[in-house]
């Protein structure tokens, strides 16, 4: 498992090698030996509240998946995790409104 982690942190700027680490991740989750060791890693569980801004779609959706898990396996984090989702889906909805009104005021 550090192995895992170690190579991951080295080359985590490498979208496609950060997804499929990821995956891997994810599925560790659901083995009960590893689930503990993944949560008391403090720079993963941040890697993976940060990577939800993601520009990477498929990185964005999987750590999404991951976040549900940690917080039903870590309720101390899910406030965490929530306060970071309720934000960036502000954001995009303050961007589409601030868009709306370009494009209204563009057209008179």
């Amino acid at each position: 498992m550090k192995l895992i982690l170690e190579a991951f942190f080295e080359k985590m700027d490498d979208d496609e090698y950060a997804y499929q680490v990821m995956f891997i991740i994810y599925r560790l989750f659901f083995k009960d030996l590893v689930t503990d060791e993944l949560l008391s890693n403090h720079k993963l569980i941040d890697f993976c509240i940060e990577a939800l801004s993601s520009k990477n779609l498929r990185i964005r959706r999987l750590v999404s998946d991951i976040n549900d898990l940690i917080m039903e396996f870590d309720p101390s984090l899910a406030e965490r995790i929530k306060s970071k989702k309720f934000y960036l889906h502000n954001q995009e909805w303050i961007e589409s409104m601030e868009q709306f009104e370009d494009n209204m005021n563009w057209n008179r």
